[in-house]
């Protein structure tokens, strides 16, 4: 019992982590992506390697955003697996 009792603790802190993971990386992060972008784009210019800020910013919701939860589900399958 004790040990079982451990065991569930130990996977609800791991599930605690990837959940703030989750958070940060999928949600704060693009926000706080997109509001720079946002006010670098109204300074104008390119920003890096000639892409304009537009181009950042779909990269972000097209690309950064569905492979980084991507990524996510497939950490959270391998600590789920154990189980």
């Amino acid at each position: 019992m004790d040990l079982r009792r451990r065991l569930l603790t130990r996977l609800i802190d791991q599930l605690t982590l990837m959940q703030e993971i989750m958070i940060t990386v999928l949600i704060a992060l693009p926000i706080m992506l997109v509001t720079m972008l946002s006010i670098m784009g109204l300074v104008g210019g390119t920003v890096i390697a000639g892409f304009t800020t537009q181009h950042l910013m779909m990269l972000i919701a097209y690309v950064l955003v569905p492979f980084s939860a991507l990524a996510l589900l497939i950490i959270l399958d391998s600590i789920l697996s154990g189980w």
